[in-house]
């Protein structure tokens, strides 16, 4: 049987050595265990430990690669440095690069 849990405004962090890494908000998500995904799918923001948010319309993240898909309407922010735009964006597993891809644009402030 699928094991499949329904998440309502979920809130959480991914810690690594007792640091925050990440935090995340969602109105909607879904847990499935049998293929080890976290989907987040409304109002989806995201916080990396370098002040860099993101918002999207669905983010999944795998939790065996603990990589992150983002998908739709991707909005990148970082604080005074940069903004980007993109269809779809993958964050690496320890949260400190990114790759935009599709439809993207970028504007890099001094």
């Amino acid at each position: 049987s699928i094991k499949i849990a329904n998440l309502n405004n979920v809130v959480g962090n991914f810690y690594k050595d007792n640091q925050v890494e990440m935090s995340f908000e969602s109105t909607k998500g879904i847990y499935n265990e049998e293929t080890q995904e976290i989907i987040l799918y409304e109002n989806v923001f995201v916080v990396l430990k370098d002040e860099t948010s993101l918002k999207a319309d669905k983010l999944i993240f795998e939790i065996k690669t603990k990589t992150l898909n983002v998908e739709g309407n991707v909005i990148i922010n970082k604080k005074h440095k940069f903004m980007a735009t993109a269809e779809r964006a993958l964050i690496d597993s320890d949260y400190s690069r990114f790759k935009i891809m599709g439809k993207t644009s970028s504007k890099v402030y001094d």
